[in-house]
C-alpha cells in the first residue's frame, strides 16, 4: 500500500481508521480524541499548502505544532500515538484487534 495520502483522500482515510477503531469497540471519547487530533493535522496541511500526508508530514506536524501548542505532556503523547497509528494505517501495517481488555498492534506480535 502507498504510504502517502493526498489532501483529498485524507478525510476518507481518517474515516476508515475511525470506523475500524469503532468496530473494535473503542470508546466514543477515544474516537473523539482521534478526530480532534487528525483534524489538527488536516488544518496544518491546509495552512502550509501541503498536498499530501506522509510519515514526514506527521513528524513535521509534531515538531512544529506540539512544541508551540502549550498542551500538557500527556495530551502531546496522546497525539503522537494517534499520528503513529494513522501512519501505520496508511502504510497498511495496522492490524488493530480487540481482545476483551487489550488492544494489540500487529508490530507487537512476532
Amino acid at each position: 500500500m502507498n504510504n502517502t495520502v493526498t489532501f483529498g483522500q485524507f478525510d476518507d482515510f481518517v474515516g476508515k481508521l475511525l470506523n475500524q477503531l469503532e468496530c473494535n469497540e473503542y470508546s466514543s471519547s477515544t474516537l473523539a480524541g482521534y478526530k480532534c487530533a487528525l483534524r489538527k493535522v488536516r488544518s496544518f496541511m491546509e495552512e502550509n499548502g501541503l498536498c499530501e500526508y506522509s510519515h514526514d508530514t506527521g513528524r513535521i506536524f509534531l515538531a512544529t505544532c506540539l512544541s508551540e501548542s502549550g498542551y500538557s505532556d500527556r495530551w502531546n503523547k496522546y497525539i503522537k500515538t494517534i499520528i503513529r497509528r494513522f501512519d501505520d494505517y496508511i502504510q497498511g501495517s495496522s492490524c488493530i484487534e480487540y481482545s476483551q481488555k487489550y488492544v494489540i498492534l500487529s508490530y507487537w506480535k512476532n
